[in-house]
């Protein structure tokens, strides 16, 4: 649905938009995010602090109030700015900036472009910022790339994070709120990292390009690093999406020796994953290997289940007395007999995860639900540069085998896998290696993208 454009009208059932009238077709140039509590924690805020660089209007509905440059204002559900549920912030200058004190990203206090909505919920405060697509890059890129990495990688990043950023513009993912995307990794990270040169240069160069696939802008999806080898969408869903045939499973190297369904058979996957490929353009970064070892607790294990279970039901089965397996609530789990890899996607990456207890048996499907059944909170992940990470929640992606040990039952396990990140499109650091080789912005993405064009908007 194309929000916050005058081009679409909204047909309303008492207060709930019931459909959305597309009165013109026409390129949205403004992009709505949801900005987050500190930490990306939650969308709703208690109060709301702010200042702007320049003089700025804060306006609801029939009244408008000045303020001067600097001049800090305090937003609460009780404030008296309110006379409607929705107040609007707009600075006198283009150019201007809203600093936010009441939130705290990476670069510390954040500012930003473009004006600022703020609507009041039962839920708490609700804050919207309203920018230009392109000036909203500014922040992604940075935010999503270091800003030292190789000009025409931060070029690859910035298509890619407008096509992504475009795709929502065309169909929101935040349609309850009045929104596009939020700020979060759950779409792309955006002002937690201050704009930088090099990512302003790279969005400049590259204005308005996005990547199309069979004709329509496409779902450019990216990740950390890789092991080597990329999935495709069958790592998420159960069958291949509509429109995403550019996301392919292929090897991220020079020269592919073993395709990626080649990966798909354990001992293959097995023999790759505990070597070094030499031709792989990301063998020397940190993430490219790692391992994980574990003492294994049932009740936490139990717990994991339950909570993926409540988040993915169809994605979490039980085994049933016939053998089949069905979507149900989680039982028991008892001591667990064994951890084993059912069957991997394309590259690699687990698809299926069976747990055997003495008292319940489960299937975890996709490699989101696999990260998270394995990984245990306080258990660092040693890196293949020798330094360690903490678990924030998953284990860093789902290109590991499992290895068990105890003799009546389960004790601990070992993960030993490569990469970060779900996977599927653009390894980050694998555009960073093949940029300092030389490749164009245009080849980066043509490798990652299977069959794209690139056009503008």
């Amino acid at each position: 649905m194309k929000i916050g454009y005058d081009f679409t009208d909204f047909v309303l059932d008492g207060k709930e938009i019931v459909a959305a009238l597309v009165t013109r077709e026409e390129n949205m140039k403004n992009i709505r995010v949801v900005v987050k509590t500190t930490g990306f924690s939650g969308a709703y805020h208690e109060e709301i602090v702010f200042s702007v660089d320049t003089a700025f209007t804060v306006k609801g509905e029939g009244y408008e109030k000045r303020f001067d440059p600097g001049e800090k204002v305090t937003v609460s559900r009780e404030s008296e700015l309110f006379t409607s549920n929705r107040i609007s912030i707009l600075p006198d200058a283009l150019t201007s900036k809203t600093t936010v004190y009441s939130i705290e990203r990476g670069q510390g206090t954040p500012a930003y472009r473009g004006t600022m909505e703020i609507e009041k919920t039962d839920q708490g405060l609700l804050l919207i910022n309203e920018l230009l697509l392109e000036e909203y890059l500014y922040s992604v890129v940075p935010s999503e790339m270091p800003s030292s990495y190789p000009k025409e990688a931060l070029k690859a990043q910035a298509v890619s994070a407008r096509s992504y950023a475009y795709k929502h513009m065309l169909k929101s993912g935040l349609q309850s709120y009045g929104a596009h995307v939020d700020d979060s990794a759950a779409f792309q990270v955006y002002n937690n990292i201050t704009e930088s040169d090099a990512a302003l240069s790279a969005v400049r160069e590259t204005e308005g390009q996005v990547v199309l696939s069979k004709g329509q802008v496409a779902d450019t999806y990216f990740y950390s690093t890789s092991c080597g080898y990329g999935t495709d969408i069958l790592a998420w869903k159960s069958s291949q999406g509509e429109g995403e045939a550019h996301l392919t499973a292929k090897n991220i190297g020079a020269d592919c020796i073993k395709s990626a369904e080649d990966m798909k058979q354990e001992e293959e996957f097995q023999a790759f994953i505990q070597s070094v490929g030499e031709e792989d353009f990301e063998k020397e970064e940190g993430w490219y290997r790692w391992s994980y070892s574990s003492r294994l607790d049932p009740d936490i294990l139990l717990k994991q289940l339950k909570a993926r279970y409540a988040a993915k039901p169809e994605q979490v089965l039980t085994k049933c007395e016939d053998g089949s397996f069905a979507s149900k609530e989680i039982g028991k789990l008892g001591d667990v007999k064994s951890i084993s890899v059912l069957e991997r996607s394309s590259g690699g990456a687990i698809h299926e995860l069976l747990i055997e207890g003495t008292k319940g048996t489960y299937k975890v499907i996709s490699e989101h639900n696999v990260r998270y059944v394995l990984a245990n909170e306080g258990t660092k992940v040693l890196r293949k540069t020798g330094d360690t990470s903490n678990i924030s929640g998953m284990l860093p992606s789902a290109f590991a085998i499992v290895m068990t040990e105890g003799e009546e039952k389960v004790e601990s396990y070992v993960v030993i896998g490569g990469g970060f990140g779900h996977g599927i499109g653009m390894s980050q650091n694998g555009a960073r290696a093949m940029g300092n080789l030389g490749y164009t912005y245009e080849e980066i993405l043509q490798f990652f993208y299977d069959g794209i064009t690139l056009s503008k908007l």
